[in-house]
């Protein structure tokens, strides 16, 4: 007995050393792209990670230092939701590292650590689903340096939830299969951080993995009712979990210019056939090996609609598919796969439109070629069992294999001319040899593999992965995210917060903002402190678009803020910022030089109105003619404010009748949703602060609650009777006390879920033990 339990200890030893080795191999050879990013010779920070993710981590992470909440930030459209635009990621826990460190090396490490997360899971996952451990190192290199998770590594939000949807599905898989306790926890987790992260369209992603697998699992003759609400329950507890970050987001979106989507809008920047091919041939149509330059084909928006995959990774999960296809674990990912494939050629094709108009929610979100993430997830899963087939029949597949290389090398010249749009170009020899060569050669590879699979499997396996490998680094080393990268001089100086752009124009009367007639300084204010009123947010509010003239990008599509009218003066907007080939703006605007390290040209102007005033008339109107008289010099503004006929409390406003000043005003608002000001009124008035409004504003006189309304379509609004007034206000984002009720009741269910089985165990095991003591 004693000899045999040794032995199975020995055993259990030697496997756990030889599958930790495997991994370590595949972490090495995921971490090998980013080795200037760990060193700090490269910062991997561009275009909306400088702009936007990391501005907003980092002030959000700061605020939470400083003893203040992130709710409410006052350097966006005159004031912001910042739990309802969701993409700060508030409740993220990583995050936190924001807080410590300087931006520059917390980027570095939290994207490490979502690395190794990403390819650590998918390792896991495909260990625990084909039971080999070199099947799960290439799982994990072709996951872990996959087109999508590398392309998208500008958007941390896409980064949080690619390193989680591995561990998901195998949580989910483990939840399938035996739906207890650990089940639960192990499903309902990683879906929770999914969820936190803030982005609603890969939440919806990873929701319809959930669905393609755990519908395909079940969906047999015999497995009964039960399954099927284990799976809900627990998908269900996951998002509960996430309630705190979900409810503000999808309250705030109702309100928001895109609440949801034509098919128009929905299928903007969906990709082509040249596109898509570029999972087989990254950088086609550019001379020199993939990996030596940073060329690459496409527009601006290419890290949207390109992808990569690999020649071996593909052939890889057509063996699987075609050998296991009775499975229905591969047929699950072999479906995602083509959804994935599908969706992102958008309304080209009868499948897409069918999904927009039968998927509930498809609807709600934008560039499709997004959903390009649940077919890498599905080819590289499906790959690792392609190298077990492979391994075990090699014979069967090698004919095969040659002509998948031969077809490969055939088709070169004409994916160069799909690859760039049809263009009429004559392919240079590195044009198509360069890319179309590491294709082949990597199918040669798994040819060659298969052949010594017989007679030495782990020699064959390293084969594999090195052919997996090599095109999976190579792509990785020549993406954007590290060519357009950002100088570690430069990022240091960006995010140094001592050092500021030019300031808004310093007019008497309260705070000063920027506006720009385009999303160039979508960045300045977060990095420096400037207030702005325009901004690059997803859910930009419909209403302050009507009136300002801002659209989704972050610029503004009209001429009205700065020509005749209010709108620059209710928002008090002192600093305009135009490109230098704009025309001038009108003539209430001065030209005051260029903005600090830029070629913007930089206008300044005094508004008409003050930050906070007492105001003695009232006109109420509905919002389309608030808007259009703000938007003209129609009534003077300095003592009537405009309220609408519709806004809470209303009643309470009309009986102010009497234009011009009522009175005095001091204080402040603080820059995170709370303000305080003392009145003194000559007669019954109206505090306008120039402070956006959004729902979720309230306030009290003199310790009794009263409306807050929206004065002059934009900002702030609350009654005041004659006499002194102490004035208090505090906003609160729609959703956030239910939602984080909702989470903290979620997630005391997912801990108990998780320490109850324990606890029993433990006690068991205690018991048995006083048991064989007694005995004794």
């Amino acid at each position: 007995m004693c000899c045999k339990g040794n032995a199975v200890a020995d055993m259990d030893s030697g496997l756990r050393t030889h599958v930790a080795r495997w991994w370590a191999t595949a972490m090495a050879i995921v971490s090998l792209p980013f080795v200037g990013l760990m060193t700090g010779h490269t910062t991997g920070i561009s275009s909306d990670l400088r702009d936007y993710h990391l501005p907003l981590f980092r002030w959000a992470w700061r605020t939470i230092g400083d003893g203040e909440t992130p709710l409410w930030a006052s350097w966006s459209f005159g004031g912001q939701n910042i739990a309802g635009i969701g993409q700060g990621a508030l409740w993220y826990p990583p995050n936190a590292i924001f807080g410590v460190l300087g931006a520059v090396p917390a980027f570095r490490w939290w994207t490490m650590f979502h690395l190794w997360l990403a390819a650590s899971g998918a390792f896991l996952w495909a260990w625990r689903r084909w039971g080999s451990a070199p099947a799960a190192a290439v799982t994990a290199v072709l996951y872990g340096l996959n087109g999508a998770f590398v392309l998208h590594l500008i958007h941390a939000n896409f980064t949080i939830v690619s390193a989680w949807l591995p561990w998901m599905c195998l949580g989910l898989d483990r939840l399938l299969e035996r739906p207890d306790a650990r089940g639960w926890m192990a499903f309902a987790t990683p879906l929770a951080f999914i969820g936190l992260a803030g982005h609603p369209q890969v939440l919806f992603a990873a929701l319809l993995a959930v669905a393609f697998i755990g519908v395909v699992t079940l969906a047999r003759r015999g497995v009964g009712l039960r399954p099927w609400l284990h799976l809900a329950g627990a998908t269900a507890l996951g998002l509960a979990v996430a309630a705190v970050q979900i409810l503000p987001q999808v309250l705030f979106s109702r309100t928001s210019v895109r609440p949801e989507l034509d098919v128009t809008n929905s299928f903007q920047e969906s990709a082509d056939i040249g596109d898509l091919l570029s999972a087989l041939w990254p950088q086609l149509g550019r001379a020199g090996l993939p990996g030596t330059s940073g060329n690459w084909f496409g527009d601006e928006l290419a890290h949207e609609t390109s992808n990569h995959l690999g020649a071996a990774a593909l052939a890889l999960a057509v063996i699987a598919v075609v050998s296991r296809w009775r499975d229905r674990r591969v047929l699950a990912l072999a479906l995602l796969a083509v959804f994935g494939f599908l969706a992102a050629l958008g309304d080209s094709t009868p499948f897409g439109r069918l999904a927009f108009r039968v998927i509930p929610l498809a609807d709600r979100f934008r560039i499709w070629p997004r959903y390009l993430m649940l077919t890498n997830l599905s080819i590289a899963c499906l790959a690792g069992l392609g190298v077990t087939v492979l391994v075990a029949a090699p014979a069967r597949w090698r004919r095969g294999l040659l002509v998948a290389a031969a077809v490969v090398a055939l088709l070169g010249p004409w994916a160069v001319a799909a690859a760039t749009n049809g263009a009429a170009i004559e392919p240079s020899v590195g044009d198509v040899i360069a890319p179309a060569a590491l294709a082949v050669l990597a199918i040669v590879a798994l040819w060659w593999s298969a052949g010594l699979a017989g007679r030495r499997p782990v020699v064959a396996a390293a084969v594999i992965l090195t052919s997996c490998a090599i095109p999976a680094v190579l792509f990785t080393l020549s993406a954007p995210w590290r060519y357009d990268a950002m100088s570690p001089e430069a990022a240091a100086a960006h995010f140094d917060e001592d050092a500021r752009s030019t300031a808004a124009e310093d007019a008497p009367g309260g705070v000063d903002r920027w506006m720009s007639r385009n999303s160039d300084i979508r960045g300045i204010e977060r990095v420096q402190g400037t207030d702005r009123t325009d901004g690059y947010e997803p859910l930009l509010q419909a209403d302050f678009a009507t009136i300002t003239g801002a659209v989704y990008v972050g610029g503004i599509d009209k001429d009205h803020p700065w020509l005749a009218g209010w709108t620059a003066d209710v928002l008090r907007i002192t600093t305009l910022v135009t490109r230098p080939d704009d025309d001038a703006p009108g003539a209430r605007w001065q030209r005051a030089g260029t903005v600090e390290g830029t070629r913007l040209v930089r206008w300044i102007g005094k508004p008409r109105l003050a930050d906070a005033a007492v105001v003695g008339a009232v006109v109420v109107q509905p919002f389309d003619t608030v808007a259009a008289t703000v938007q003209s010099d129609s009534v003077d503004l300095t003592g009537t404010v405009l309220i609408e006929d519709d806004a809470p409390g209303v009643d309470a406003f009309r009986t102010r009748s009497t234009a011009g000043s009522a009175g005095s005003v001091s204080g402040d608002m603080s820059s995170h949703g709370t303000g305080r000001f003392q009145v003194e009124a000559t007669r019954a008035g109206v505090l306008v602060l120039s402070t956006a409004w959004l729902e979720g504003w309230s306030a009290t006189v003199n310790g009794q609650d009263v409306p807050v309304a929206r004065a002059n379509g934009l900002v702030l609004a609350i009654p005041v009777d004659a006499g002194r007034s102490d004035v208090r206000l505090s906003f609160s984002p729609p959703g956030l006390v239910a939602g984080g009720a909702i989470s903290a009741l979620a997630l005391a269910t997912l801990l108990a879920t998780g320490v109850t089985p324990m606890l029993r165990r433990r006690a068991r095991r205690h018991g048995e033990g006083q048991e064989a003591a007694e005995g004794a």
